[in-house]
């Protein structure tokens, strides 16, 4: 085989420049490449561990709703049971006092109206646990309810305590609120019942309001009742927490516990503002959402 010469290329540029990586460059690029590494390593551990944790806390939401779930009906359950027991306690002590009182003296009578009064105590809070459990949850439909005519509807059932005790009551324009009716109600009469029936030496004055805040709705009944001393404004609404003896106001003290389970059934928060002496606020929160 022939080989020919290669011929001279006179196009050629004249000069190449090559760019080179120096030896001091070297090490820099290294270190921020492995730093690069080491902050994508750790950004994906640590979206795997927030993935990890918010699996956690929904398995361990999800066990706090089934034990929740199950107290109450272990609740329900156990109250309904006791009932008749209870019943039958109350009817034949009531018998024994009507069909043997002449031969029984004065101690043995006076026991026997212990007997059924605690018999009556226990039929009442075993009631109102009852109530308690099914709070909220009695109705799944939730309906646009306008307050106003719902507390209009309360205020002709309290008409006969309303006019005993010469209360006033003056209703703001209330929203138009999507709520499970039964339960609101329920809610809006304990508050003003209470108002009405801890009030102090002056005619019950009761103003029940609404304005919106932080995108919701936030409801009020204020009264110039005898007011709570403030150590006690956080334990008002627990089940079965009094501040005053059953001599002095009738109850079982469940009626704000209540009040709250279905605030919070509602996504809301309910509290009081109050001094001693000069009257009430409690108020109450409930979603803006309403479909027209």
């Amino acid at each position: 085989m022939n080989q020919q010469p290669l011929k001279q290329n006179k196009q050629l540029p004249k000069k190449i420049i090559v760019q080179r990586t120096t030896y001091a460059q070297i090490p820099q690029q290294i270190k921020y490449y492995d730093i690069n590494q080491k902050l994508e390593s750790k950004v994906s551990q640590g979206a795997a561990e927030i993935v990890h944790i918010a699996k956690e806390l929904a398995a361990k939401n999800r066990e706090l709703k089934k034990a929740n779930k199950q107290l109450e009906n272990f609740a329900y359950t156990v109250s309904h049971d006791l009932q008749e027991p209870l019943r039958s306690i109350n009817m034949f002590t009531q018998l024994l006092e009507k069909e043997y009182a002449a031969k029984l003296d004065g101690q043995a009578q006076e026991y026997m109206s212990y007997i059924t009064g605690s018999a009556m105590r226990m039929q009442t809070m075993i009631r109102d646990v009852l109530d308690y459990s099914r709070a909220g949850k009695n109705e799944q439909n939730w309906q646009n309810v306008d307050l106003n005519q719902l507390v209009a509807t309360i205020l002709i059932d309290l008409q006969a305590t309303i006019q005993e005790t010469e209360a006033k009551i003056i209703i703001s324009h209330l929203p138009i609120v999507l709520v499970k009716p039964t339960a609101i109600s329920q809610l809006l009469r304990n508050l003003i019942s209470n108002s009405i029936k801890f009030r102090s030496n002056q005619k019950p004055h009761i103003e029940i309001a609404s304005q919106l805040q932080d995108n919701q709705w936030l409801i009020t009944v204020k009264d110039n009742g005898m007011g709570i001393e403030s150590e006690y404004q956080d334990k008002i609404f627990q089940a079965f927490k009094r501040l005053h003896s059953q001599e002095q106001y009738s109850g079982n003290g469940i009626g704000l516990a209540i009040c709250q389970k279905i605030v919070e059934c509602h996504q809301g928060y309910i509290g009081v503002q109050s001094q001693l002496g000069k009257g009430s606020t409690f108020y109450f929160t409930l979603p803006l959402t309403y479909h027209s």
